[in-house]
């Protein structure tokens, strides 16, 4: 009889044990979700030192461009029944440009995908979203989605956004990435500024190589034709970076920058 009970016992356990589990499994795939009425895109206003709310609302777009280089926070509350894992975001061009392909741009309609962690499980979170200075004047479509620790996966929340950039342009025929030392790299392009600025500066770098490229007073287009001879200093088992960069009157900079390995 008692043998009886104890089995009793250990199989109502197991039950309520697998009901148990039973629930927890079926919490754990719930999406996550962000309140949407929480959803703001907010952008920092030097005059007033003051964050304003330019987009109010998921499907919005700005009414002013935002300058590139620049940075915008996306503020929102986030949950979940599980701990939340990340943000996710794809971001397209509504009007890409195309590009030759035998050309490098300092200046492009592409904008690479990218994450940022978030944290708890109902957080309402303040997060910086970075407009690089080589994005070209646009309007931008961003689609966001948000996981938790379990890879659950929310519904899309999208939002456009106006980018204007003025910084000069620089456009150079497509250079390789694989040198030995002694070989020469000639680099060829333009740069031209926008809005009708000057140009004031600019330069090519390449470890201790730095060349000047000559700049005549009131131009804002300068053509580029200049060869370094990679020394054997130059050398590394690891990639160095060709730096070209422009400045104009107004100090608004331009930079196209190319890895190189050198052996």
């Amino acid at each position: 009889m008692i043998k009886k009970i104890k089995a009793f016992h250990f199989i109502l356990i197991l039950s309520l044990l697998t009901v148990v589990s039973c629930e927890q499994l079926s919490e754990d795939t719930s999406p996550p979700i962000m309140s949407e009425e929480t959803f703001r895109i907010l952008f920092y206003d030097d005059n007033t030192e003051k964050y304003d709310s330019i987009i109010t609302s998921i499907g919005g777009i700005n009414t002013d461009p935002v300058e590139a280089p620049n940075e915008i926070i996306l503020k929102g509350l986030f949950s979940d029944n599980v701990l939340l894992n990340r943000l996710e975001f794809k971001v397209t061009a509504q009007n890409p440009i195309e590009e030759d392909e035998g050309k490098m741009y300092s200046k492009s309609t592409t904008i690479e995908d990218f994450e940022l962690p978030i944290l708890g499980t109902s957080t309402n979170s303040f997060k910086s979203l970075d407009i690089p200075g080589s994005v070209i004047s646009n309007t931008y479509d961003y689609v966001m989605v948000v996981y938790d620790e379990k890879e659950n996966i929310s519904k899309d929340y999208t939002w456009s956004l106006v980018v204007k950039n003025t910084n000069p342009l620089i456009v150079i025929d497509q250079i390789g990435t694989e040198y030995n030392t002694g070989d020469p790299i000639t680099i060829e392009g333009e740069i031209t500024s926008e809005n009708n600025k000057f140009l004031k500066e600019a330069s090519i770098s390449f470890g201790d190589s730095l060349i000047n490229i000559e700049v005549p007073g009131n131009t804002n287009r300068v053509e580029v034709n200049e060869t370094i001879t990679f020394l054997v200093s130059d050398a590394s088992s690891e990639p160095q970076n060709l730096i070209i960069s422009a400045k104009d009157d107004e100090d608004k900079t331009a930079i196209l920058i190319q890895s190189l390995l050198i052996q």
